[in-house]
């Protein structure tokens, strides 16, 4: 099925998610709203539907994932205006569609794995921020159907089109001036008991970053929303916008669940002094969230926190003695 992937997302622009309706075991309708219009979209043909749960807090492991509000498909499910809940239909492929069910917790309501894989459209309902309190989670509807229909008030929306490419839009797209960072290794952690699989791609990740080797970060943090010419170019122009160098130090903790892992490495950000600020050596700690995706491991997310703040734990100089090598600029610990 040929749908513009740019005309589906300018369709639902300024929009709200209002209301979800599943009319029958086959067809399920979306409507999103906002001051200037309203748009409903009818998904039919359903074969598959799940419901997934995607913690961003790599932290909460999926057996301790709380969810205080739960989206109700058995009936008309209604949302308040005020509340302006972001949510986007787009359509995925199916590694993208894997990786959405890899999420912290998966419902099935209706179909299989083997039916989304055979569906000819598959959609996902991706529902920013759901329920903040006590988890924050994204919430993904996911969906393998034969039909998409859209339509406002006025009718029928046409979406037949030849697919545009949808580029990422920078206000900027040449790298930062050149800084020499600290000449220090990237990776010096004694990983212990952590799978080799997983220490391995944390090692490339750190490394990868400080030779600014963007393809190499592409396939280590892959975003499937995004071609890889568009990712290898997003890391190029991104990854060091905040002019920000990590470097590795100590495993601080890591759990395996199925296929999914989190693990908690703590060391230095260093960052570049601009406008009158001056050059930093942080400590902080960065949880990794991996996922396992045909038989290997990549990076999904990293949050950092600093002990600094009290977002991470501090420690004693003794179980930290890298630290006295960081000499480069102020230390902040």
């Amino acid at each position: 099925m040929n749908i513009s992937k740019r005309k589906l997302e300018l369709a639902q622009e300024n929009l709200w998610l209002a209301e979800i309706e599943r009319e029958s075991d086959e067809v399920l309708v979306i409507t999103l709203a906002g001051l200037e219009r309203i748009v409903a979209m009818e998904v039919s043909g359903l074969g598959a539907l799940a419901l997934t749960h995607e913690s961003l807090d790599p932290d909460i492991l999926p057996g301790e994932l709380k969810v205080e509000r739960h989206l109700q498909l058995s009936r008309v499910t209604s949302f308040e205006a005020e509340e302006e809940i972001a949510a986007r239909l787009r359509v995925v492929a199916l590694e993208e569609a894997e990786d959405i069910l890899a999420a912290s917790r998966t419902t099935w309501l209706s179909g299989t794995v083997e039916n989304l894989k055979q569906a000819p459209l598959l959609l996902d309902l991706r529902v920013e921020s759901w329920a903040l309190k006590p988890h924050p989670v994204d919430l993904h509807l996911l969906l393998g159907a034969r039909h998409l229909l859209l339509a406002d008030e006025e009718g029928e929306l046409d979406l037949a089109a030849h697919d545009e490419t949808v580029t990422w839009d920078h206000h900027d797209d040449a790298l930062p001036p050149h800084h020499e960072a600290p000449r220090e290794p990237p990776w010096e952690v004694d990983t212990g008991d952590l799978p080799a699989e997983l220490a391995l791609v944390l090692q490339r990740f750190f490394e990868a970053a400080h030779r600014d080797d963007f393809a190499a970060l592409a396939e280590l943090a892959p975003q499937f929303d995004m071609q890889r010419d568009e990712l290898v170019q997003y890391h190029a122009c991104h990854f060091h916008a905040l002019n920000d160098w990590l470097y590795g130090r100590s495993l601080e903790d890591f759990a395996v669940v199925d296929d999914l892992a989190r693990v908690r490495i703590r060391g230095i950000l260093h960052s570049r002094g601009e406008d009158g600020m001056e050059t930093l050596n942080e400590e902080c700690v960065w949880s990794f969230s991996l996922g396992r995706r045909r038989g290997r491991w990549v990076i999904r997310h990293w949050p950092t926190a600093w002990p600094s703040v009290g977002g991470a734990p501090a420690l004693t100089p003794e179980e930290k003695p890298w630290m006295a090598r960081w000499r480069s600029g102020p230390i902040t610990e």
